[in-house]
C-alpha cells in the first residue's frame, strides 16, 4: 500500500461526526484536499482516459513523471530479456508456445513505453481544482519535453530497432520482421501526425510563451531523422524505406483530411483545412520534395533511387489533386510534373499483437 492508497482510504472513510450536514462536509473536505494536495505532489489525481489521453500525466502502466527516461531503462531492459528469452521460457517436454507468449508480452512491453512517450506530444494537462484553488486548469507540455520525446522516438522507433529482430527466435517462432516494425511505427505517426494534434499545437502557439513547440519545428525535426539519408546520400534499407513511405502517406493525409485512415481527423479537418495547418503541411512537402531530388543526385542504389523517385511522384501528386487541377495536367506555379506512377501499397503480415488494442 503506498501513500496515495492511504490518502484515498483516509478520503473514502475517515468519519466526520462534528459535521451537521452535506454543505458543510463538502466546505471542510474542499478545504482539507486542498491543504494535502498543495504539500504533497504524490497526492495529485487525474482521470485516465483511454486511446486518446487528454493528459500525459494519466496513462496506464505509467507511474513516473518522465516517460522518456523510464522508457530508455524499459527498452534496455527488453533487450537483454529478448536476447535470453528462449532460455528463460523454456519449459520442459512442452513446445515452444511459451516462446511465443513471452515474444507477444515483450513487443507489448514495447509499445507501452513507445506510446507512454507518443502521447507526450501535441497534448495538453488539466488540473482538476475548485475555485478556490490558484492556478490554471489547462495547460500545455514544454517544447524541451516534446523535443525530448520526438528525440527519444527517433532513437528507439524510427531508426530500426534490429533488436526485436532476432534471428536464434526467428528459426524457431518467427521474430518480429521488417513488417511488424513498420505496423509499430505506422500506429505512432498516426498519433502523431493527425488534425487533433495539429490543432492542439496552434492552440499552443496562442499562448504567451516563447518555448511553446510549434508545428513547423515539430515536423523539421521528425524529418531530419526519418530523412535523414537525404543529405548523406547513403543507400536506404528496406525497413526506412518502408517508414519513409508511411510518413509520405500520413504527410498527404493530413493535407488532405478527406483520404485520412484517422477518425478523428473526419471531424476536426474540416475546421483545420482553411488555416495555417494546411499551408504548413503544403510548405513541408514542398520542400521535401526539393529534398528528395537533390538526394537522387549521384545515387548509386538502385532501390534507393526508385523510391526516392517513387515518393517525389507521390507528394506531387497529392499537391496537384489537392490544389484540383488533377494529375494529368501541368502546374506552372509549382513546376510539378504531369506524369506520375503509383506507389504499391506495402503489404502486411499480422503482428504478434495488434498496437491498437492497447489502453495507453
Amino acid at each position: 500500500i503506498g501513500v496515495y492508497d492511504k490518502w484515498a482510504i483516509e478520503w473514502g472513510y475517515k468519519w466526520l461526526p462534528n459535521l451537521g450536514n452535506r454543505d458543510q462536509e463538502e466546505a471542510y473536505m474542499n478545504k482539507w484536499v486542498i491543504a494535502r494536495t498543495s504539500k504533497d505532489k504524490y497526492l495529485w489525481y487525474g482521470p485516465q482516459v483511454f486511446y486518446i489521453p487528454s493528459d500525459p500525466r494519466c496513462q496506464s502502466e505509467d507511474l513516473g513523471d518522465d516517460a522518456m527516461r523510464a522508457g530508455y531503462y524499459g527498452i534496455k531492459n527488453l533487450k537483454i530479456v529478448l536476447s535470453n528469452l528462449i532460455d528463460w521460457s523454456r519449459v520442459p517436454n512442452q513446445s515452444y508456445q511459451n516462446l511465443l507468449d513471452m515474444l507477444r508480452m515483450t513487443i507489448l512491453q514495447y509499445c507501452y513505453y513507445l506510446m507512454h512517450v507518443t502521447n507526450n506530444i501535441g497534448t495538453r494537462t488539466r488540473n482538476y481544482i475548485t475555485v478556490e484553488q490558484p492556478g490554471a486548469v489547462v495547460g500545455y507540455i514544454s517544447r524541451k519535453k516534446q523535443k525530448q520525446a520526438v528525440q527519444f522516438l527517433q532513437d528507439e522507433l524510427f531508426d530500426t530497432p534490429t533488436w526485436l529482430m532476432d534471428k536464434k527466435i526467428d528459426a524457431i517462432v518467427s521474430a518480429p520482421h521488417s513488417n511488424t516494425i513498420l505496423q509499430i511505427q505506422e500506429q505512432v505517426l498516426q498519433k502523431l501526425l493527425n488534425q487533433l494534434n495539429f490543432q492542439n499545437m496552434t492552440e499552443m502557439a496562442n499562448q504567451p510563451d516563447s518555448s511553446i513547440y510549434s508545428i513547423d519545428e515539430f515536423l523539421t525535426d521528425l524529418e531530419n531523422g526519418i530523412w535523414k539519408e537525404l543529405k548523406t546520400k547513403k543507400s536506404i534499407t528496406t525497413e526506412r524505406r518502408n517508414l519513409q513511405n508511411t510518413y509520405v502517406d500520413r504527410l498527404v493525409m493530413c493535407l488532405n483530411y478527406k483520404t485520412s485512415d484517422y477518425i478523428i481527423d473526419s471531424y476536426i479537418g474540416k475546421e483545420n483545412a482553411s488555416g495555417d495547418i494546411h499551408s504548413i503541411m503544403q510548405e513541408h512537402i514542398y520542400k521535401l520534395i526539393n529534398e528528395i531530388k537533390i538526394a537522387q543526385i549521384g545515387q548509386r542504389d538502385k532501390m534507393t533511387l526508385l523510391h526516392l523517385k517513387d515518393d517525389e511522384k507521390r507528394l506531387k501528386k497529392a499537391l496537384l489533386e489537392e490544389s484540383g487541377i488533377g494529375s494529368n495536367s501541368l502546374s506552372n506555379k509549382s513546376g510539378l510534373q504531369d506524369s506520375f506512377v503509383p506507389s504499391s501499397k506495402i503489404m502486411q503480415n499480422d503482428l504478434p499483437i495488434d498496437t491498437r488494442d492497447i489502453d495507453y
